[in-house]
């Protein structure tokens, strides 16, 4: 295995004892048709329950008028409403929305399946309740599913998932995720670089890349933003299904807050609808293409898991949490004082030099060396702190509020050879700069 992976010898430190390892036993005489076999079994289920979604109708008439009350409401589509404590369909749409000035607990949810909508709504959203100092699962959304499988379907559906209840329960959930924006993205979707060309005017792009005209109206047209707009407006361009205008209610629950959501509860549990529907459609169209691109299933059992990982988190989160931002903030309280614990050396190092022109620190040949006013440091040390009074403070008084954690400095002798390799610079003959250190040292003594 050795010689294998690294193409050589075995070293003398290796054990040639053979370790026992249980293997599986193939499902077949071909390794790639016992992994084909075996994540065929494991999908099957899920795989006919997305075949089901992929046939929902993609209009649904929504609910005249949506119950505000605490938990799960199911509106049939032949008009029956009953309370229920979760979605009773195994496969279904999804889609939560979060009053975001007051956390990131869920305040409504809307679910679709073929049969009914669906409409959750929190304890704090019906009754104005405290918000919680410390989610619960109570807080959080029942999506069933503890032993029979199901599938729940989203765009960017881990944000919808982190405020769901089985995730976090001990006993592992058959409930899988499917992601929408998962699926598009390796079809339609840009990497970051891409994203700036894409983004760029036609007219400026053509003025100034004339070579790329023939391929710059093709390459638009095949690829697309990750959100679900803009994936809608991908799959479906001519139809006008779903316009930015129904967006805007997305930015209400992230500057209102909960009285004003309780005030226009009607509008904004229709939004959330419509992005059930939007997400619906988008499935339709998805779904076909997804398994032509990618058919092996394996490909599908990694994309129900990957979104599946067990999330635990229970009353030990909140110490957890305050233990880590105690170490931070006491690892950020030792770096301030060693940052200005090192520059004061530097200024002790020069008060004692006698300008002989021995190097100094390259990084220090950029910055600003000028003296104001009766001041005894030059500025770029005054630079460091976030008020200039802070300067004078004792080492051991000052606090990660007094100085300025960020550096712009730069060393000159990296700003001359830009385009020099690190490993080449030992190449590069030897800088004179005595004279312009002496001129820094000069003015350094002025001072004192």
């Amino acid at each position: 295995l050795h010689s294998h992976l690294f193409r050589s010898a075995v070293p003398s430190t290796s054990t040639q004892q053979q370790v026992p390892i249980q293997l599986p036993k193939l499902r077949s005489s071909s390794l790639q048709e016992h992994f084909r076999i075996v994540a065929d079994e494991l999908t099957q289920e899920y795989k006919s329950y997305l075949n089901l979604a992929a046939s929902f109708p993609i209009s649904f008439p929504k609910p005249s008028q949506w119950k505000c009350v605490t938990g799960w409401t199911r509106y049939d589509h032949g008009g029956v409403v009953e309370q229920v404590e979760y979605p009773l369909e195994d496969v279904f749409f999804f889609d939560v929305e979060t009053c975001v000035q007051e956390g990131q607990l869920p305040t409504l949810a809307v679910a679709l399946s073929e049969k009914a909508w669906y409409c959750w709504c929190s304890e704090r959203l019906v009754h104005l309740t405290p918000v919680p100092s410390l989610a619960r699962l109570e807080n959080l959304i029942p999506v069933g599913g503890t032993e029979k499988p199901r599938v729940v379907i989203g765009h960017n559906v881990g944000y919808d998932r982190a405020r769901t209840r089985e995730p976090y329960k001990e006993n592992k959930s058959a409930v899988r995720f499917m992601d929408t924006m998962s699926m598009a993205i390796p079809m339609f979707g840009m990497a970051d670089h891409q994203v700036v060309t894409y983004e760029t005017d036609d007219s400026d792009f053509n003025l100034r890349e004339k070579r790329y005209e023939r391929w710059r109206d093709t390459w638009d047209d095949r690829v697309c933003r990750n959100s679900l707009l803009a994936v809608h407006q991908h799959l479906y361009r001519d139809e006008n299904k779903m316009t930015k205008e129904s967006k805007k209610f997305q930015e209400f629950f992230v500057k209102e807050d909960m009285n004003l959501i309780r005030q226009n509860f009607q509008v904004l549990v229709n939004y959330c609808a419509d992005d059930n529907i939007a997400c619906c459609q988008i499935f339709t169209k998805l779904w076909p293409e997804f398994q032509k691109r990618f058919p092996h299933p394996a490909t599908l059992y990694g994309m129900l898991n990957m979104g599946n990982a067990y999330l635990p988190i229970n009353e030990n989160w909140e110490l957890f949490y305050k233990n880590n931002e105690k170490i931070c903030d006491e690892t950020k309280e030792a770096g301030v004082k060693a940052l200005i614990s090192a520059a004061k050396q530097v200024l002790e190092e020069l008060r004692h030099r006698n300008g002989d022109g021995a190097v100094v620190d390259a990084w220090l040949f950029d910055v600003d060396w000028s003296f104001k006013a009766d001041h005894k440091c030059p500025e770029w040390y005054f630079k460091l702190f976030s008020k200039r009074g802070s300067a004078y403070l004792d080492v051991e008084s000052l606090t990660s509020e007094d100085v300025i954690m960020k550096s712009a400095f730069v060393p000159l002798i990296f700003g001359n050879f830009h385009d020099i390799c690190v490993s080449q610079l030992s190449t590069v003959p030897a800088l004179d700069m005595s004279a312009m250190q002496f001129s820094f040292i000069k003015a350094f003594k002025e001072k004192h």
